[in-house]
């Protein structure tokens, strides 16, 4: 058997003939038809429906007509739109939404929003049956979305809502950090001292003028690693500490959070060479052997020892000193007669405090070592006299000018 769908807004298909002289077929002859859906139908109207059947041979018959009325007027599902004055991502909580349908509706209400990583509070109804705005909350710091289901809300028609879309935004409420570091380490005598400066999170807006420095200036700043990390000279004014800092809301991560304080980098910066110098209280020419002398830093030193000592024609002894880290006596003992000459060269020492500075070169301490005495020759004199204004005048005189 097959089977057709006829359909009329009249009640005039109770045959078969009826139903092919007044009625329209809704597609094609089926056979095993158990349903058949109805399209092109006129709202607000009332249709008749029957089913024709036909064996092999064409014989027809027809199933009792049945009437029904389809909806009236406004068939069209209101549509939802969610949507904020907020961008991706963003610092700001509560974040508001504005829920917006497409014709009037009932039903509405704050259960209806399904959000994910937060909760819709303060539900309020600026367009009556049309908008309303929400807060939504963050639960993390993350990813939040923000949907309504279909048949939520109905329109004048018994019509439901269709679903929204799925409004998503990122939220993100944790501050920028940075940090100032130095290889200068805590001590240094280089001008100027290379610093880094490294945010945890890409950042805008920072420039040479948010750098802080104490006993200094910045320059030279230079961008290594795009929106995170930057390199900087600090140029010291002055010996002592020197100081470098970042303060808060300086820069601004894309979810427009300003930057958290700075560490306070502190570098000690000391250029000042140290003076030594070497005397002696020996006379010059020098005749007792060992000659004492005196090495005198002009401050407090590490480091310095008796093989420091540039020696020439001499050996140095009885290193001791006198004056902790400052004063040191020694004894030369010539290796033979003539000039014995004792100097430092520069950066022996290096300064107690910091020990980052070196000395300068010292005096070179030259003395002559004489300790031969004059020997007696035998002589022959012989006595002679002049005479000068009428008085003689005796003379006793040598070959020997010894």
């Amino acid at each position: 058997l097959e089977y057709a769908v006829y359909y009329s807004t009249s009640d005039n298909i109770g045959t078969a003939e009826e139903a092919a002289a007044n009625g329209t077929q809704s597609g094609n002859w089926q056979s095993g038809m158990t349903s058949q859906t109805v399209t092109g139908l006129t709202p607000g109207t009332t249709y008749y429906f029957t089913v024709v059947v036909r064996d092999k041979n064409g014989n027809t018959t027809v199933y009792t007509s049945t009437s029904q009325a389809t909806a009236s007027g406004d068939v069209t599902l209101p549509s939802v739109v969610i949507s904020s004055v907020l961008t991706s991502p963003t610092a700001t909580s509560p974040i508001p939404v504005t829920i917006t349908f497409s014709e009037t509706v009932t039903g509405f209400e704050l259960a209806d929003i399904t959000v994910t990583n937060g909760t819709a509070g303060n539900l309020s109804e600026t367009t009556a049956g049309k908008v309303w705005t929400a807060d939504i909350t963050p639960t993390a710091n993350a990813s939040v979305s923000v949907s309504i289901a279909a048949g939520k809300a109905k329109d004048s028609a018994d019509n439901d809502n269709t679903a929204s879309n799925t409004f998503s935004i990122v939220y993100d409420s944790v501050l920028p950090a940075v940090t100032v570091t130095s290889g200068s380490g805590g001590t240094t005598n280089q001008s100027p001292i290379p610093v880094t400066i490294s945010f945890n999170k890409t950042v805008t807006g920072f420039e040479l003028s948010d750098i802080t420095v104490v006993n200094g200036t910045a320059g030279n700043l230079s961008e290594t690693t795009a929106g995170k990390v930057w390199t900087a000279d600090i140029t010291p004014a002055a010996n002592g500490s020197v100081s470098v800092s970042i303060a808060s809301g300086k820069a601004k991560d894309s979810a427009d959070n300003d930057n958290t304080v700075s560490n306070t980098l502190s570098v000690i910066y000391d250029n000042t060479l140290l003076s030594v110098v070497i005397s002696t209280t020996a006379g010059n020419p020098a005749k007792t052997s060992p000659i004492p002398i005196t090495i005198t830093f002009s401050e407090t030193v590490s480091g310095f020892e008796l093989s420091d000592l540039t020696l020439v024609n001499a050996t140095a002894g009885n290193f001791t000193p006198t004056t902790a880290d400052k004063v040191w006596t020694a004894d030369l003992t010539p290796s033979g007669q003539g000039s014995v000459s004792v100097s430092i060269v520069a950066n022996s020492a290096l300064d107690k405090t910091y020990e980052i500075r070196g000395n300068t070169v010292s005096n070179t301490l030259t003395i002559v070592y004489d300790s031969i005495a004059p020997t007696q020759q035998d002589t022959v004199f012989t006595a002679s006299t002049v005479k000068k204004g009428g008085v003689s005048i005796p003379i006793l005189s040598s070959g020997d000018t010894n």
